[in-house]
């Protein structure tokens, strides 16, 4: 019998970058604002590059799949300020009517 372990490396990898990421964007953004949005953009279009020049198909598509999340990270800081930005002055307007 012969198990490909590249599914459940995959999966679980995507679980984790997604969960680690989500985390990330929320702590980045509550110190630094948006500072960091374009270079994780960047970096992930680096990582996205190298996993292009990677030998094996594993890697490659591990590499590929971090890349992706960095970048949708570095969107994400940006959508993030957009939401702190909606909800801080629908908390102002509703003060301010009370």
């Amino acid at each position: 019998m012969n198990v490909q372990w590249a599914g459940p490396i995959y999966g679980l990898l995507t679980v984790l970058t997604i969960g680690l990421g989500h985390a990330l964007v929320r702590w980045l953004h509550a110190r630094w604002c948006t500072r960091f949005g374009l270079p994780l953009m960047i970096l992930g279009g680096t990582l996205l590059f190298e996993s292009t020049q990677i030998g094996s198909n594993l890697w490659a598509g591990a590499l590929g799949i971090v890349a992706l999340t960095t970048i949708w990270d570095g969107v994400e800081i940006f959508r993030q300020a957009q939401r702190a930005s909606r909800d801080g002055k629908a908390e102002r307007e509703t003060t301010a009517s009370s």
